[in-house]
């Protein structure tokens, strides 16, 4: 919001907060938020001027017109109605006890376990205008005002120290302990040093540049370091040392002075910045790209980089870079460089678009055109074993030895005058890969080789001499070959189809050769079999331009994005299978290449003997130290900072619980890491949903929609530029609550609904077998009924009917004639009824006839031809009756009579019916030889129409009693309502 930065702090979140004219700011190395009195009313002011945090992470903010803590992610503001007048502060200090203690122009104010407490020239300050707080380690606080020093002692009273006591100027600025105890009060007449209650002062006349002080800092070694007016003062061993302009400062006036953590002092001066390394000043001013020479700022952040704040403009970062580039501001030729090799005396090679470079003492020499060379192109170099360098143009092969340069093209028996590559083998034979071919440089002769010869491509790219004499050729588009002894075998890997392009080829030291690809990646060949590894797997790029090791198992690769570092141990993991994932470390402008695109020229990438890695670059030659580049160690802070839910943002607190019905979350998260911010990775996982992590790469924002209601935990982690990963991360609890048929008890209704619902089914469905099952078993007991009621007793009458026939043929024809007759007059009624009974109708006898009736033509059939006699009384009004009453009282006539003449031998049957106005009485009455009736009913063993008899007059709701002795005979009673209602 403003170019001002007048004060830089890191919070414990890892957050960068600035103080400027105009707000509030807070960084996280990729946006900045804005915090001011238009989105923020709890602060007072838009000037701030001071930022401190407290032992528990709370941000103090200090501004023109009050105080505001910042805690839990809100901002409180402390106003006149705690006593805290409306008015700049102008320092903040915690004490060892955890008060926190602010210096304003109106006094001094304490804030104690959520009690203000104030101080004034009243309880002994000798000025109410504070400059400073100070706490020493014997836990004295220190004041300074403008009139005076104060000093508090640990009972709470206040001590005034004036030019009386022996203070150089009463307007003191700023108290500084050092090492051995000593204090040391800055002021603008002097530096005075206390001790043992008394004071020392040093002036210019002992010394100081000047005696206005700004500033006091204690190196680690010891040594005091004094800002003044004048200059910057180094005191040690009770003797100055100073340093002005003429020995490298920006500027005299010295405001502020800070060491970082490699014992480096930066100066800040209203003229620049100064930076004092090993007894050497540097200064950086506006001319070195700082964007104001007005320095009012420095903070060192935990990943070592050094913030600048300016007075108009802005924020600045300054950090050891990685890499040294050297350019032609240094001194190339030409930015543009192809390849770079080093030589045996130490100097480094370099092919440029302008020519051949020659890197010497950090300077460089060249050879062009003008001394010979083929063309200004210089794509390809290799020093022999004699010391000579040979480069490879457009135009044709070169040697330079001697300080002389010679040439070579396909007149001089060359296979083409493009050289890409050049190699020396174990034999020193001179290989040298054009786009015609490969030729061999012997003895002062070529010979050529081509596909004519076995080679699979004649564009040749690259060239490695194998440790066991053979040759590696890669070629632009015909994979991977080998010579040996004159013949040429063919490599490629599956997974270069349809690229076959070898751009790289490199054995390491334990024999393993290492291939890269124009566009498939990078490729490990062993065993005769290639481990391919691609961008989807985590390389930085699929095109591999040169591959070289250092000294930790590292691969360095350079490509079109950038260099790039791979483990090739983690490579081993992923060629095995224990892992699916590599990781490549990038660099990139951020670690001080002028551009991050390499170039393919062979060789693009060279290691010297000191173990340094040199990069060919469109924009120089790109030197990094794997030895002595730093590492960034810190995994970067993670935050959860904002979620917007369907559009609209919500409140992150410890448990975020949302309303149901929601469709769409978006979780806004950074990770706190400014080494190199565009290099944070970030991954993230919500627990109770996803099933692995996301790899999201550098996006900050995490989308979902329709999730289930339940209860999940969003993870976010992080790395930094070095591959350093954060995996404790940021965690966000969500609660997402269900509509009433999603909850556990709707379900569990829903599901004991369905369960009884199934019961329910599954009891209908028994009942209906059940009642099946008895409708089936009802209708085999009426058929048994019906046949034995029917057929059986038919079958009785004929029986008897041809016994009578068997008795009357010796003696009367005429009456066997008569009892056949009617033997087949009842096979053929027992026919019919045997019809009805399958179709359940209704009994011949009372088709035509009443009740009545039909008993009579019943008995009288069947004691035709026997000496039974049958008599039947009707009493009661002799009515129809409906037909399963008459039916059934019918066939228990039918039974009992069947049973009296077949059973009991009478002489005399009597059949009564009675007719009354609710029941039908039937009663069967024989006079026969009669039987024990214990038991009869209670089984159909052999009885079954006692049995019979029973279940009819049962079904019709009525009642069957029997009696019976032997030698009384037997008398059947039936009892059967009328009316069906009730047991139909």
């Amino acid at each position: 919001p403003n170019n001002t930065i007048r004060a830089i702090l890191q919070t414990h979140d890892g957050y960068l907060w600035l103080a400027t004219e105009e707000g509030l700011v807070r960084f996280d190395g990729v946006r900045f938020k804005v915090f001011d009195t238009q989105n923020t009313h709890e602060i007072a002011s838009n000037q701030i001027q001071v930022l401190f945090e407290d032992k528990q992470g709370e941000l103090w903010i200090g501004t023109a017109a009050g105080l505001t803590r910042y805690k839990d992610q809100q901002f409180n503001p402390f106003t006149a109605g705690e006593r805290l007048p409306n008015t700049g502060v102008s320092c903040i200090c915690q004490d060892a006890q955890g008060s926190v203690w602010v210096g304003t122009a109106a006094g001094l104010w304490t804030f104690d376990g959520g009690k203000f407490g104030t101080y004034s020239t009243r309880d002994g300050l000798p000025n109410d205008s504070i400059r400073s707080i100070y706490e020493d380690r014997s836990g004295t606080l220190w004041v300074t005002t403008l009139g005076g020093l104060a000093r508090r002692l640990r009972d709470g009273s206040f001590t005034a120290f004036t030019t009386r006591d022996g203070l150089p100027n009463d307007s003191v600025r700023s108290v500084y302990e050092d090492s051995r105890g000593y204090l040391w009060i800055n002021t603008f007449s002097g530096l005075a040093r206390f001790k043992d209650g008394r004071f020392s002062v040093f002036t210019t006349a002992n010394g100081l540049l000047n005696d206005h002080i700004w500033s006091i800092e204690e190196d680690r070694k010891g040594t005091l370091w004094i800002g003044t007016d004048g200059g910057l003062n180094s005191f040690s061993n009770g003797s100055f040392k100073s340093y002005t302009t003429k020995d490298g400062l920006p500027d005299n006036s010295v405001w502020s002075i800070y060491e970082d953590r490699g014992g480096v002092l930066w100066v800040a001066t209203p003229g620049g910045l100064g930076r004092l390394k090993d007894g050497a000043l540097t200064s950086y001013t506006s001319r070195d790209g700082l964007s104001d020479d007005v320095v009012m700022a420095l903070f060192e952040d935990r990943e070592g980089s050094l913030w600048i704040g300016t007075e108009a403009g802005g924020l600045n970062r300054l950090k050891d870079a990685k890499f040294t580039t050297y350019s032609a501001k240094d001194g190339l030729t030409n930015d543009v460089v192809w390849a770079v090799c080093n030589a045996k005396d130490g100097s480094l090679w370099a092919g440029t678009n302008g020519g051949l470079n020659r890197l010497r003492d950090g300077k460089f020499t060249s050879y062009t055109t003008r001394d010979g060379l083929a063309s200004n192109i210089v794509r390809a170099l290799c020093e022999d074993r004699a010391g000579n360098l040979w480069a490879g143009t457009p135009g044709g092969l070169n040697r330079l030895r001697g300080g002389r340069i010679e040439t070579y093209t396909v007149e001089d028996g060359l296979s083409n005058n493009a050289v890409s590559a050049i190699e020396v083998d174990k034999d020193g034979n001179l290989w040298i890969g054009t786009l015609g071919g490969l030729t061999r440089f012997r003895d002062g002769r070529f010979t050529i080789y081509t596909t004519a010869d076995g080679l699979s491509d004649d564009s040749i790219i690259t060239l490695r001499a194998s440790r066991d004499g053979g040759l590696w050729i890669g070629t632009r588009a015909g994979g991977l070959n080998k010579m040996e002894g004159g013949r040429f075998t063919w490599y490629r890997a599956k997974e270069w189809m349809p690229d076959d392009g070898v751009r790289s080829i490199y054995e390491d030291e334990d024999g393993m050769l290492w291939v890269g690809t124009r566009r498939s990646g990078l490729s490990r060949f062993r065993n005769r079999e290639f481990t391919t590894c691609t961008m989807k797997a985590g390389l930085f790029d699929d095109c591999v331009f040169q591959i070289i090791g250092d000294d930790k198992q590292n691969l360095w690769i350079s490509s079109p994005r950038g260099v790039f570092r791979v483990s090739k141990k983690e490579f081993a993991d992923f060629a095995d299978g224990s892992s699916a994932h590599i990781a490549s470390v990038s660099y990139g402008a951020a670690d001080g290449m002028l551009s991050r695109e390499c170039n393919g020229g062979q060789p693009g990438a060279w290691k010297s003997d000191d173990g340094k890695l040199w990069f060919a670059t469109i924009k120089g030659i790109a030197m990094i130290d794997p030895q002595r580049a730093r590492i960034n160690d810190q995994p970067p802070p993670v935050a959860i900072e904002r979620a917007v839910v369907d559009g609209e943002p919500i409140q992150l607190n410890e448990r975020v619980e949302l309303p149901p019905g929601k469709e769409r979350y978006e979780f806004y998260y950074t990770a706190m890491s400014f080494a190199a911010p565009e290099k944070v990775r970030f991954k993230y996982k919500l627990e109770g949903f996803d099933k692995d992590w996301v790899a999201a790469g550098a996006e900050r924002v995490a989308l979902y929609t329709h999730i289930p209601p339940g209860t999940y935990k969003l993870r976010v982690i992080a790395c930094n530029n070095d591959g350093v990963w954060n995996e404790t991360g940021a965690l966000l609890n969500l609660y997402l609550n269900p509509y009433f048929y999603q909850t556990y008890w709707f379900y569990a209704g829903v599901a004991l609904s369905l369960g009884l619902l199934a019961l329910a089914i599954y009891r209908l469905r028994v009942q209906r077998i059940r009642a099946q099952f008895a409708a089936v078993l009802e209708e085999r007991n009426r058929m048994a009924r019906e046949i034995h009621d029917t057929l059986a007793q038919d079958f009785v009458g004929i029986a008897l009917q041809l016994k009578a026939v068997e008795k009357a043929m010796p003696d009367a024809p005429d009456k066997v004639e008569r009892h056949l007759a009617l033997a087949q007059s009842m096979v053929s009624h027992s026919l019919v009824e045997a019809r009805r009974t399958v179709w359940n109708l209704r009994a011949q006898a009372l088709e035509t006839n009443d009740l009545a009736t039909a008993f009579s033509h019943t008995a009288r059939q069947m004691t035709e031809g026997t000496a039974v006699v049958a008599e039947i009384h009707v009493s009661g009004e002799n009515r129809r009756l409906p037909s399963q009453i008459e039916n059934n009282a019918l066939r228990i006539g039918q039974e009992a009579l069947t049973n009296a003449i077949k059973h009991a031998e009478p002489k005399h049957v009597l059949i009564e019916l009675d007719f009354e106005a609710a029941n039908l009485q039937l009663r069967v009455k024989d006079d026969g030889r009669g039987f024990d009736t214990e038991g009869m009913l209670a089984t159909a063993d052999g009885h079954f129409g006692l049995l019979g008899m029973r279940e009819r007059a049962e079904h019709c709701g009525g009642r069957l009693t029997l009696s019976s002795r032997p030698g009384e005979g037997t008398e059947v009673w039936a009892t059967i309502p009328i009316s069906l209602r009730g047991h139909q």
